[in-house]
C-alpha cells in the first residue's frame, strides 16, 4: 500500500476539508523519497536489527567515533608521550 492509497482509505469528513493539502504533502513525500517503510517482525532478530541499522544510519549514529581493533588495547587520552631529547 502506498501513501496515496492509505490517504484515500483513511479519509473522514474532517479530512475531506484538507484532502487536497494532504495529497500535495503525500506527493512531495513520494517524489523526494522522504519516507521509507520497512517491514518489522519483532519476533525475528534479523528484522529488528535491520530496522535498528537503518535508523542508526539515518541519524548517523556513531559516525564521529574511530574504529577500534579488538586486538589493540584502548589507550587513554590523557597519557603524555615522552619528548625526545634535543640533539646539539
Amino acid at each position: 500500500m502506498n501513501h496515496t492509497e492509505f490517504l484515500e482509505e483513511s479519509a473522514t469528513k474532517f479530512d475531506a476539508k484538507f484532502l487536497a493539502l494532504n495529497k500535495a504533502i503525500v506527493g512531495v513525500l513520494e517524489d523526494y523519497s522522504m519516507v521509507q517503510m520497512l517491514p518489522l517482525n519483532i519476533k525475528r532478530d534479523e528484522s529488528v536489527g535491520r530496522v535498528m541499522m537503518t535508523a542508526d544510519s539515518l541519524v548517523q549514529y556513531g559516525e564521529q567515533e574511530e574504529p577500534q581493533d579488538k586486538d589493540e588495547p584502548e589507550e587513554p587520552d590523557d597519557v603524555e608521550m615522552p619528548r625526545p631529547e634535543p640533539t646539539i
